[in-house]
C-alpha cells in the first residue's frame, strides 16, 4: 500500500524489495563477519577487568569498536528513490543496504558477547537490543 505526502508516492515495490533482498543476501556472506576467536576466560561477577582486556583486541581487530561506543548509528531503514514520470515526482522506498548491513553486524556481535558470558551475567542482560548496550 503506498503512502501519499506532500504529492510524492512512497510505496516499496515488491520487485525492488526482491532484488534488494537478493543484493543484501549476497553482500553479507561477502561480508564475513567472522569472530570466532572467543576469550579463554568468561566474564563473571569477579574478572570485568580481565574479560574487557581480552575482548577488545579482538572487537578491534574486528574494527567494531564503533558498535560498542555507539558512535556508529543506525543507518535509517529505508532510502528514497526519486522518479520524475509524466504525472510529476515519484518517491520510492527502498531498503537501505546499509542498514541491513548494521544490523547483522551489531546482531552478531551482540550474540559474540553473549558467547563470551557466563550463563549467569548474560542472563542478566537479555533485554539488551544493542551491542552498544552490553558495555554500559
Amino acid at each position: 500500500m503506498a503512502n501519499t505526502k506532500a504529492g510524492h508516492n512512497f510505496s516499496p515495490s515488491k520487485s525492488s524489495t526482491t532484488m534488494h533482498a537478493s543484493i543484501v543476501a549476497n553482500q553479507l556472506s561477502l561480508f564475513g563477519m567472522n569472530l570466532t576467536q572467543t576469550p579463554s576466560v568468561k566474564l563473571d561477577r569477579n574478572n570485568f577487568l580481565l574479560w574487557k582486556n581480552m575482548i577488545m583486541p579482538i572487537i578491534k581487530g574486528h574494527n567494531l569498536e564503533a558498535f560498542i561506543l555507539g558512535t556508529k548509528k543506525c543507518p535509517p531503514e529505508f532510502i528514497g528513490s526519486q522518479t520524475i514520470t509524466n504525472d510529476g515526482e515519484r518517491v520510492e522506498m527502498l531498503p537501505n543496504l546499509e542498514h541491513i548491513k548494521w544490523i547483522s553486524t551489531d546482531q552478531l556481535l551482540m550474540g559474540w558477547l553473549y558467547s563470551s558470558m557466563t550463563p549467569e551475567i548474560a542472563n542478566g542482560l537479555l533485554e539488551l537490543k544493542q551491542a552498544m548496550d552490553c558495555s554500559k
